[in-house]
């Protein structure tokens, strides 16, 4: 994977990954959390060391070339009272089936990769056209739409320079990768949604990494009614972002999740300029209208057009960093 939506040029030699890692993460990117256990995932991102589905103080991560066909990438989950986390086989991209149906069907919303940042995810049911819905699911919140990323070229290479974003209510969830069943004899079963190894067939229980997933979550190993609206932060990286930032980057950069003063002003730099309007924003909460805002901004400028402010970003709209 040599290209994201992503401005730093990281190095991808492979890193420990670690809860004092993560918590970098969370700082230079202004995120609040919720929760005693956050969910993560690191696009493109490959266990070195450690095992699976086991909590662990630090495990090392490398690279994976992102095919649309293997669950490339990885889930996770982060205790903030143990500092442990845990590693699940998983896929945050679309399977090249349903990418495939998109570049055939371009006026249609089919398949999109969600970009980075910070989610707010509630505990529901997955709900395939089809089958029945697989309670005990992580639900993406769709109180506000986001910035999903669609792409057109043939080679499925999830490359974000060649990628169009779309303001959207995606239903995009984080369920099992039906690696079993493989729905329509796909490996993975995913049109946009973040899937881990293992499978959920009601009414039978779920099995394989996502079960685990969902009890080191916090959940009961076959889905109960009374989790149900359970909320959930969901962190979404790529393993550049996180080994950029194991090799000492600290440069601030506001996404999807970012909040506080710093976000406040970003957003009343791109009313100033006519990108965002207020009715849609909570001013200090960077959301799907903000990103698309600075994406307009951004391409209009001739910057790297991606939705994430860097500090080249911000000097352009007039705003400090200084104190904050």
């Amino acid at each position: 994977m040599t290209d994201t939506n992503l401005p730093i040029s990281a190095s991808l030699n492979s890193f420990k990954l670690s809860s004092a890692l993560l918590a970098r993460l969370v700082e230079n990117h202004h995120y609040s959390l919720t929760g005693s256990v956050i969910l993560f995932g690191i696009r493109a991102g490959k266990l070195l060391s450690g095992d699976y589905g086991q909590w662990l103080t630090d495990v090392e991560i490398g690279e994976n070339p992102l095919d649309g066909e293997n669950l490339y990438c990885l889930l996770g989950l982060w205790n903030l009272t143990t500092h442990k986390i845990a590693l699940f086989p998983a896929s945050t991209v679309p399977n090249a089936y349903w990418q495939a149906q998109q570049i055939t069907a371009p006026e249609k919303k089919i398949a999109n990769c969600l970009g980075v940042g910070a989610y707010r995810y509630i505990v529901g049911a997955h709900e395939p056209e089809g089958r029945d819905f697989e309670e005990g699911a992580f639900r993406l919140s769709r109180l506000q739409p986001v910035l999903a990323w669609r792409f057109y070229q043939e080679n499925h290479g999830y490359q974000f320079a060649k990628g169009v974003p779309t303001l959207s209510v995606v239903n995009d969830h984080i369920h099992s990768a039906q690696s079993t069943t493989k729905p329509k004899g796909l490996s993975f079963s995913s049109a946009g949604c973040q899937v881990i190894a293992g499978d959920h067939t009601p009414p039978n229980m779920p099995t394989g990494f996502y079960q685990t997933f969902r009890v080191l979550s916090g959940q009961s190993a076959m889905p109960s009614p009374l989790e149900v609206g359970l909320e959930y932060r969901y962190l979404l990286a790529t393993v550049q972002d996180l080994s950029a930032i194991a090799a000492g980057v600290q440069e601030v950069r506001l996404q999807q999740g970012s909040t506080g003063m710093s976000v406040r002003l970003l957003q009343e730099a791109l009313m100033a300029s006519g990108d965002l309007n207020e009715d849609f924003i909570d001013k200090g909460y960077f959301n799907g209208y903000t990103a698309e805002a600075l994406y307009a901004f951004q391409k209009r400028e001739g910057l790297v057009a991606n939705g994430l402010a860097t500090l080249k970003d911000l000097k352009k709209l007039g705003v400090s960093m200084e104190c904050y």
